[in-house]
């Protein structure tokens, strides 16, 4: 058994700061484990449940680093090290059987940063050949949680977390791309599963019209429809959902099973089925959703992309993005920041008014 243990983030600090992972120096090394250990201190559970047993969790990990041409070979459209990710975010919490007060304890996150160090140095380091940019390094918020969606793996654990509901997990941990993870994760926001699971409903259609997939942009205007619409219209009970305490003493208490934690296994583990979601209630959240998105293409969207026809009727050439706010900013007619990210997104749906050739907009 491998026992769990606790380090501030000060110690933790001093031991990263002595590998040279963070520096340009050539010469690295690894975390001194006996100071590691002297450093930190046993994780002892208050909940009474059975102690946590790391070898699951570095089955997982060593899986992931001993299999990585299979997620070059293998990762389609995405990035390889984002394939990994998705593959090792459910294992990672199927194995780790962290309660939610555990998984909000930075000084946990810390000792699984430098304990797994080897796997956050290679999904970080630089070495082209499709997995990382040659010019990539690992940054301390990589090893010690200073940001939830920011360190390696406390953001999977999270994200599996987050996106899982009647024993089963999200097929790709919830991570359909990377910057889904800022808006699940980073703010923790909705707080909600039941509006993950929506926006996730909808990854290939978003608006029920089979006319839009869910992309980068897509992600960050549902995200603030949501977060803006809770609070003022008690978005945060549109749905409903149920615990069931026995099923969440009975997986705390259970043992993982390896066949789930090897790349030969095309099966999914088993979540916890302590949360109990009826599908209407997604579609709920899923029908509010697209109610909101629709009021803002005839409100907000709208009066950028007013806006936008008066700049490129004007100027009668087509424009950049970046030249149609910087326009507009200037007139007066655009002033905040929101809607200088917005407006790509906004030209995009109206097709009525708009079409692009290369990266300018023109007039239809």
């Amino acid at each position: 058994m491998i026992e769990l243990r606790n380090i501030s983030a000060d110690s933790a600090d001093r031991l990263l700061g002595e590998t040279g992972y963070l520096s340009d120096h050539e010469t690295k090394k690894n975390i001194d484990k006996q100071l590691l250990n002297d450093y930190s201190i046993k994780h002892k559970r208050d909940n009474g449940y059975k102690e946590i047993d790391l070898s699951y969790a570095k089955k997982v990990i060593d899986e992931a680093l001993k299999n990585e041409d299979y997620f070059i070979e293998n990762k389609g459209s995405l990035a390889g090290a984002t394939f990994q990710e998705q593959w090792i975010a459910p294992r990672l919490h199927y194995s780790l059987r962290l309660t939610r007060s555990e998984a909000a304890d930075p000084k946990l996150w810390n000792y699984l940063g430098l304990v797994f160090e080897d796997y956050i140095v290679n999904r970080w380091t630089g070495k082209g050949g499709g997995f990382n940019n040659e010019k990539s390094k690992p940054l301390e918020y990589h090893f010690l949680l200073k940001q939830w969606d920011r360190h390696q793996l406390s953001k999977l654990w999270w994200m599996a977390e987050l996106t899982r509901s009647n024993g089963s997990y999200h097929p790709k941990g919830g991570i359909i791309n990377t910057d889904i993870i800022n808006y699940i994760v980073a703010l923790l926001a909705p707080q909600s599963i039941q509006y993950n699971l929506a926006v996730l409903e909808i990854e290939n259609d978003v608006l029920g019209d089979g006319e839009f997939v869910l992309n980068t942009e897509w992600i960050r205007a549902i995200y603030r429809l949501i977060n803006r619409k809770i609070l003022h219209e008690s978005g945060s009970v549109k749905s409903g959902l149920k615990i069931n305490f026995e099923e969440a003493e009975r997986w705390f208490n259970e043992t993982p099973n390896n066949k789930f934690l090897t790349i030969k296994s095309k099966e999914l583990p088993p979540a916890p089925k302590d949360i109990v979601i009826d599908k209407k209630e997604i579609q709920k959240v899923v029908d509010w959703i697209r109610s909101g998105i629709k009021n803002q293409i005839s409100t907000e969207w709208k009066h950028l992309n007013d806006i936008a026809v008066e700049i490129i009727t004007d100027t009668k050439t087509p424009l950049k993005r970046e030249e149609i706010y910087a326009k507009g900013l200037e007139a007066g007619n655009y002033s905040q920041d929101w809607q200088k990210r917005e407006l790509a997104f906004s030209l995009e749906f109206d097709k009525t008014r708009f079409k692009k050739d290369g990266s300018k907009w023109t007039l239809n």
